[in-house]
């Protein structure tokens, strides 16, 4: 075999390379329709699966379009291409694609917002795997490191935010056992693969939330995007903390809890203080309408996760 042949031929190989994680190489190009661009967006990202051809123009009310990533804007409807697809007997979804053909949004079927779809659990960022690909290495590493067989369970994988992070959580239920009953173990694997960690747990006493008090926050500058970033807002209420409620308080005490979306992004954080006590305090990324409650210990016992971490490569 020649050497050009021979080169050719590697290059044949290494261009038959299967999996790794989604990339994000693929252009975005109007040689292709926005229908068409948009359902494969949706399925290389794992939000889902949808036919372009059921696609059909939406015509009617939405309460919003938003991006909570570094755009961190709303959009306004004539940006966008909107469209409904029924997906089976009774139901359907409406997503929306940007007239330059750059992003990509759903809607939320909570509250009617079209959201970016980076801003979902499910989506995979450059270096991430799917759900099959996470449970096939939790399968993996089952086998090789354990005395439990997969096969012997029923397995559900879906994404959820847990452990202070988008992972993919894994139930292995006993066979053929009801929806929601028999649950055998739980695991979650994160989105890199790099970690798994067995989900625990234990019951623990329940908190009581008493009656919120507003509060007003005075950044005493602009935010460095349309809206105040998380660690703006950290700083703004660590100062607010310290001058209102506990002098004492350090950064480190300022518990970031976890964010929920509507149309304005509102962050959670705790902090605690004696006897199992402490604050809970909710602020919109734009520090206006903030509040805060006091949480006292309750006598009920709840379950609360605990995680073992059986691989960690983070």
């Amino acid at each position: 075999m020649s050497r050009i042949a021979l080169l050719l031929a590697v290059l044949m190989l290494a261009g038959c390379a299967v999996g790794g994680p989604v990339s994000s190489s693929q252009p975005k190009s109007k040689s292709q329709g926005p229908e068409e661009l948009l359902c494969q967006e949706l399925s290389r990202r794992g939000i889902g699966e949808y036919d372009s051809s059921k696609l059909v123009p939406y015509d009617d009310n939405i309460n919003g379009c938003f991006s909570y990533t570094e755009d961190r804007r709303e959009w306004d409807r004539s940006e966008i291409l909107v469209y409904r697809c029924d997906t089976e007997p009774g139901d359907y979804e409406i997503l929306a694609i940007t007239k330059d053909y750059q992003i990509f949004f759903i809607m939320s079927k909570v509250d009617g917002v079209l959201n970016d779809i980076r801003d979902t659990t499910a989506y995979i960022h450059d270096g991430e795997y799917t759900q099959a690909e996470a449970q096939a290495e939790l399968e993996r590493y089952l086998r090789e490191e354990t005395d439990i067989d997969p096969g012997e369970y029923d397995i559900l994988c879906y994404p959820k935010w847990i452990d202070g992070r988008d992972n993919y959580l894994i139930e292995l239920n006993e066979k053929d056992a009801a929806l929601g009953d028999g649950h055998a173990y739980k695991f979650y694997v994160s989105k890199d693969l790099r970690r798994i960690a067995r989900v625990d747990y234990r019951d623990e006493p329940g908190t009581n939330r008493h009656s919120s008090q507003e509060i007003d926050l005075e950044p005493g500058f602009p935010p460095s995007s349309d809206i105040y970033t998380q660690e703006e807002i950290e700083t703004v209420l660590l100062g607010w903390i310290q001058q209102n409620l506990l002098p004492q308080a350090k950064a480190e005490d300022v518990r970031y809890g976890y964010m929920y979306r509507h149309k304005m992004p509102v962050y959670v954080y705790q902090i605690p203080v004696e006897d199992g006590a402490g604050y809970e305090f909710f602020v919109p990324a734009s520090m206006e309408g903030a509040s805060y409650c006091l949480l006292t210990p309750s006598e009920e016992m709840f379950p609360v996760p605990h995680y073992v971490y059986l691989k960690d490569g983070s």
